[in-house]
C-alpha cells in the first residue's frame, strides 16, 4: 500500500487558511498530512502553553481528520534533557486526551521524534549516538500507541522507523528489513525568493503577510525548533 503525504506546517499560515489548504492537499492527491510542532511557539515561556489561533494544534488535527485525510530561548537557562521529555509528553497527552490517535478513532497514524538529527550527530561522537537512543526510548515510552519515525537517522533503533528525506529516495532502504520504506520529505527544490523577502523591508506588505514573514523569521533555524 502506498500513501501520498502532504506537508502542512500549521503555524506558517493563519488558522483561517487551514480548511482551504487541507482541501487543496486532498485535491492534489494527498491522503496523509504531516505537520510540525513548534516548541518555541507552543511554550514561549516555561510552563505557559499556547494552543490558540495558528498554534491550535488540536483544531488543526481535527480539521485534517474531518477532511478524510528549534527550541525555545528559555531552554538555554535550564540544564537537563528531561525538558524535552516533558514537552513531548505534553503533546502526546493532549492528543490522547482529545482521542486523536488512530486506535482511538482519530486521524493520527504516526509520530516523528527529532528532525534530521543524523546530519549533525557525528559532531557529538558517542554522546550523539546515546542521544538518539535516549530520544527513541523516551518517545516509545510515552505510550502513544502509534509508530514513531526518525528521518535521516540511519542508526535509528529497531523499534523506530528510519525514513528518507532528499531529492532522490528511489534506492533508499531502511536499516532493517522489518521496517516500512518511507520518504518523509520530497526535496523538489529550494525557494530562491523567501530568504530575500525575509531580509527586506516589509512595510508595504499587508498585516497577514507580515505575520507569516515574522513567524518564518522566528523559525529560520527550523531543524532546531521542532520536537
Amino acid at each position: 500500500m502506498t500513501r501520498r503525504r502532504g506537508d502542512e506546517r500549521s503555524v506558517s499560515q493563519s488558522f483561517e487558511m487551514w480548511p482551504d489548504l487541507i482541501a487543496k492537499s486532498k485535491e492534489g492527491g494527498a491522503d496523509v498530512v504531516q505537520t510540525y510542532i513548534f516548541w518555541s511557539g507552543h511554550e514561549p515561556v516555561r510552563g505557559q502553553y499556547n494552543f490558540k489561533d495558528r498554534y491550535d494544534l488540536v483544531k488543526f488535527v481535527k480539521l485534517v481528520g474531518e477532511s478524510g485525510l528549534g527550541f525555545p530561548v528559555w531552554l538555554r537557562d535550564i540544564p537537563g534533557i528531561e525538558e524535552m521529555k516533558r514537552f513531548v509528553k505534553k503533546i502526546v497527552d493532549v492528543m490522547r486526551d482529545e482521542s486523536l490517535f488512530s486506535w482511538q478513532g482519530g486521524p493520527i497514524i504516526m509520530l516523528q521524534i527529532e528532525n534530521g538529527y543524523g546530519n549533525i550527530e557525528g559532531e557529538y561522537g558517542q554522546k550523539g549516538k546515546d542521544y538518539v537512543k535516549w530520544a527513541a526510548n523516551m518517545a516509545v515510552g510515552l505510550g502513544a500507541g502509534v509508530p514513531w519515525v526518525m528521518c535521516k537517522q540511519t542508526d535509528a533503533p529497531e523499534y523506530i522507523i528510519d525514513a528518507c528525506n532528499g531529492y532522490y529516495c528511489d534506492g533508499f532502504k531502511p536499516n532493517s528489513n522489518k521496517k516500512l520504506v518511507m520518504w518523509t520529505e520530497n526535496w523538489d527544490g529550494c525557494d530562491p525568493v523567501l530568504p530575500k523577502i525575509m531580509d527586506k523591508d516589509t512595510s508595504k506588505l499587508d498585516s497577514e503577510q507580515k505575520s507569516v514573514i515574522q513567524e518564518k523569521k522566528k523559525t529560520r533555524n527550523i531543524g532546531s525548533d521542532e520536537a
